[in-house]
């Protein structure tokens, strides 16, 4: 430490430049990301501070996390429970226009879970895991024999879901993660795709590439065995991930898998459209429809 003092003792003006010069630039890379938000997503960031303040005045709209679950009806075993996980910094609101579409879909119960970002755990999935179990409960308090769970997740939402799927480690056999949507989601990571790339991803890097890996093994050892995963991408227009990083490997994936790009959209607009919700409602549907 004395040596480190020392050093800039004897020259004080080149350890101010560089300061300086470090400060410069994370200005600079933050500005780049602020003006690639409100560049690519205008008018969607309006959309987004709409659904946040409907979610402000009514949490539960669209029937949204319901406590009060009734008893299973005759020939009703098992409970189909979708559970929302929103990206880094967000909240369930983002999913403002989703949930109104998915309200004409029956027997499907809508949940939502929190962002958890933190430094130490830039993927978080135990409080997904915890979380599950706790819907799971009252579920199966009311008589159903068992509870399947998709997951919808976009940006780092939809890292985590694909996270868990890899380990759920659900307590109860009757708890099952059959099923997973991710939206514009990097599942690996190539290359950074802007300069501020790294100051969104870099602490996940490592670990998006180990899942990617673990489950491409998982596919090959369990032929095929695992979660259900449909992937969809904002292509180009994503101004922060390229959207080959957003796919599963086409030799791993299943032909019932949905890998789809909706070209006219960014990262975020991509929950707002017509298009990217209706394919994520007719996935939806049709997984409902699955004995």
């Amino acid at each position: 430490m004395p040596g480190i003092y020392q050093n800039y003792l004897k020259n004080p003006y080149s350890q101010c430049c560089s300061a300086l010069y470090q400060l410069r630039e994370d200005i600079k890379i933050r500005c780049s990301l602020v003006s690639a938000i409100i560049y690519h997503e205008n008018i969607n960031l309006l959309y987004a501070i709409y659904y946040q303040i409907q979610f402000c005045l009514n949490a539960n709209r669209y029937n949204l996390n319901p406590q009060n679950i009734p008893y299973a009806a005759k020939g009703s075993k098992t409970a189909k429970v979708l559970l929302l996980i929103p990206g880094q910094g967000a909240s369930v609101a983002q999913y403002g226009f989703l949930t109104k579409k998915l309200k004409d879909i029956s027997d499907i119960h809508l949940f939502s879970a929190k962002d958890s970002y933190i430094k130490n755990d830039p993927i978080p999935t135990r409080d997904l895991q915890d979380r599950m179990e706790k819907i799971a409960k009252l579920f199966l308090d009311k008589n159903y024999e068992s509870v399947e769970f998709s997951l919808i997740g976009h940006s780092l939402g939809g890292i985590r879901a694909f996270q868990l799927a890899l380990d759920p480690f659900l307590k109860d056999p009757r708890i099952k993660l059959v099923h997973l949507i991710t939206l514009a989601s990097r599942l690996s990571y190539t290359k950074p795709r802007q300069i501020y790339d790294d100051l969104m991803c870099k602490d996940q890097q490592k670990k998006i590439n180990a899942n990617l890996f673990r489950f491409v093994q998982q596919r090959y050892e369990k032929n095929g065995s695992v979660t259900k995963v449909h992937t969809l991408s904002a292509g180009k227009n994503d101004w922060l991930l390229d959207p080959e990083d957003s796919y599963i490997p086409i030799e791993v994936r299943r032909i019932d898998e949905k890998c789809l790009t909706f070209p006219q959209t960014c990262h975020l607009s991509i929950l707002f459209s017509s298009q990217a919700v209706n394919a994520t409602v007719d996935i939806i549907r049709k997984w409902k429809q699955q004995i």
